[in-house]
């Protein structure tokens, strides 16, 4: 007899999904419904839609006049590799604002 749960999960079509089993990656879920054993195993989603990030930058000018910058950066993830995004980034935001000041 098993004490689990069997559960749907829905992954819309702009989004992967992260299964874990006990907190472990198991598999990157395609769009549509995902079959979960809860509470073993649980559904992260995430969104492969493109985002938009505003950043704003203060430089300085080759005259000595301080400049405000704000550059729009657009960015979406890449479906197959949902799960390095997931695992690997703990903060894509300020990774990318980081790249946009220097």
């Amino acid at each position: 007899m098993s004490c689990c749960v069997p559960c749907l999960g829905f992954v819309d079509s702009s989004e992967r999904g992260i299964v874990q089993y006990f907190g472990r990656f198991s598999y990157v879920a395609p769009p549509g419904l995902a079959c979960i054993c809860w509470p073993f195993q649980s559904l992260i989603r995430i969104s492969t839609k493109v985002n938009q990030i505003d950043c704003r930058t203060t430089t300085k000018t080759k005259d000595n006049v301080t400049v405000d910058i704000t550059t729009a950066v657009q960015f979406a993830v890449d479906p197959s590799k949902v799960d390095d995004f997931y695992f690997k980034l703990s903060t894509p935001n300020r990774l990318i604002e980081a790249h946009v000041d220097n």
